[in-house]
């Protein structure tokens, strides 16, 4: 059981508590002496402390109190980092199944209308990939490609949990630099 869910069983068992000892206060049993009534209240010195209503607390239904609480269960933690929505359990395409850094841009193949780009994934398989083509994980978009860079537009999710834009770039792989002959 989560430390939230452990807290807020406390709270409702403390609640349910409450209301039944203001229900008892309420009608005492047959024969009994009736209590001594409470001193007046006195002014408190902090003029910022809030009441505490034991009358909501008394009249509440248990089902009203128990809705209360799985609805403050589905609030988000405020500190863990938002969770990104699932769209789909399934990639829609090929190149939606790896995260946009596992790509490789192997090179730029130029045309008369539009530039294409040739990119390896992870698992050793090539792509041709033009603008305005979804990869990645985070709903990525090509927007751009350049003769050495591919630039995709992603949508993260910032501190507070709000959808943003945010541009990345698959850079072209670097040729390993030949070691010269030493004959001679």
């Amino acid at each position: 059981m989560s430390q939230g869910r452990l807290i807020l069983t406390a709270l409702l068992v403390t609640l349910i508590s409450l209301g039944s000892a203001h229900v008892r206060a309420e009608s005492p049993p047959e024969g009994s002496v009736p209590p001594a009534p409470e001193p007046a209240p006195t002014a408190s010195p902090t003029p910022s402390a809030t009441p505490v209503p034991t009358k909501a607390v008394g009249g509440a239904q248990p089902d009203e109190m128990l809705q209360a609480i799985d609805e403050a269960l589905q609030l988000r933690d405020p500190f863990k980092s938002p969770e990104r929505a699932i769209m789909a359990s399934t990639p829609l395409t090929e190149l939606e199944r790896y995260p946009l850094e596992q790509y490789k841009l192997i090179g730029v193949i130029t045309g008369a209308n539009r530039l294409r780009a040739i990119l390896l994934d992870p698992s050793g398989k090539t792509h041709f990939v033009a603008e305005k083509m979804r990869i990645g994980t985070r709903r990525g978009v090509i927007r751009e490609i350049r003769s050495d860079v591919v630039i995709v537009r992603e949508k993260i999710f910032n501190v507070l949990g709000k959808e943003e834009a945010s541009d990345a770039e698959i850079k072209l792989l670097e040729e390993k630099a030949s070691v010269p002959d030493s004959s001679g």
